[in-house]
């Protein structure tokens, strides 16, 4: 089996997937210089069945797929895949072709959204922020915490990361309330677990929102001024989502009228913003920076990118492709998960 990795993979990656377990002595693995994949030109491309990274951003893609005669799998190493079905799908007309993504980033991905929403509680940035202006213990007037086990907190989404996120949230003592898609038997009976449907049922039961599910038609803007209205003032939203699904001016305007206590996000609208007139560049319409309760996080929640046991699951992949076996993770790309 003949795998191209559509980026410039850096050495010492390249060598654990060389080394890998997994990796058998059929399996070739085609790594290419960033300028090799951009001019699109690639020695006996029909021999070409799989291919690893991400796929939908890059112009130059387009190109190089439409060489490949013989695709079967393209594993997308993420679990949004909302840009990569699109491309897919375009292919699909001459290929059958099976998307796959992968979780190995959403522990700590699960992590970063954990991290978040303590440090809204804690109320670490007002303190920081007060300690650096030379303002000493300054008390709970204004920066009282919000203990946990006292807060119930709902994961909108219950996949890899929302799933991780439960676990990190249990030592909390905070009750946990979970909404998701389809509910297996055992949930149906569960009163901590909300169909789809019962959105706003769920959101009146908790304090904390961590929004950890796919960016779909059906997810696309699902918060916006009344679901927040729900969450109520006292209500932390966190976002690792996608920024679409919550609606941007809804979502500012509750902030700064405080119809929510606080929120943090990692995610954003607009991916490739204009520098202003001083040269910053800010991933939004409305002005989220300046507000007190808004804490702001560049889309890093995947960090350590360097990491290389998240490459295992790929690896998995591969390997039960070659085998014949259904690999795991493949994508639905009408339902967009």
């Amino acid at each position: 089996m003949c795998v191209l990795f559509i980026w410039e993979v850096r050495e010492k990656l390249r060598n654990y997937l060389q080394d890998h377990p997994l990796k058998s002595e059929t399996m070739e693995f085609i790594f290419l210089t960033k300028d090799e994949l951009e001019a699109a030109t690639i020695e006996a491309p029909e021999n070409i069945q799989a291919t690893v990274g991400w796929v939908g951003y890059q112009p130059f893609l387009d190109k190089l797929f439409r060489q490949f005669i013989n695709i079967q799998l393209i594993i997308h190493p993420a679990a949004g895949v909302d840009k990569a079905i699109p491309f897919v799908k375009s292919l699909h007309s001459n290929h059958n072709i099976s998307l796959c993504n992968s979780y190995g980033h959403t522990y700590f991905t699960a992590q970063h959204a954990v991290g978040m929403l303590l440090t809204l509680c804690n109320r670490l940035l007002l303190h920081h922020n007060a300690m650096k202006a030379g303002k000493w213990r300054t008390g709970d007037k204004d920066g009282k915490s919000l203990p946990m086990k006292y807060r119930k907190t709902g994961l909108l989404g219950y996949g890899s990361i929302n799933r991780h996120v439960h676990r990190f949230l249990a030592g909390f003592d905070t009750e946990i309330f979970v909404l998701k898609h389809t509910l297996t038997e055992a949930q149906q009976a569960d009163p901590h677990f909300y169909r789809s449907d019962e959105l706003h049922d769920f959101l009146t039961m908790v304090d904390n929102l961590i929004i950890a599910l796919p960016l779909t038609e059906k997810t696309s803007g699902m918060i916006g001024e009344k679901e927040l209205q729900l969450l109520g003032e006292s209500g932390i939203l966190v976002n690792v989502a996608r920024g679409e699904v919550v609606q941007e001016k809804p979502f500012f305007e509750a902030l700064k009228t405080q119809k929510i206590f606080a929120a943090a996000s990692d995610v954003w609208y607009n991916y490739r913003p204009e520098p202003d007139d001083e040269g910053r560049k800010f991933p939004y319409t409305y002005p989220f920076h300046e507000l007190d309760n808004m804490l702001l996080s560049p889309h890093r929640g995947g960090s350590p990118l360097d990491d290389l046991n998240r490459w295992d699951e790929t690896m998995q992949i591969l390997a039960a492709f070659e085998n014949g076996e259904k690999p795991m993770n493949v994508v639905d790309l009408e339902k967009g998960y």
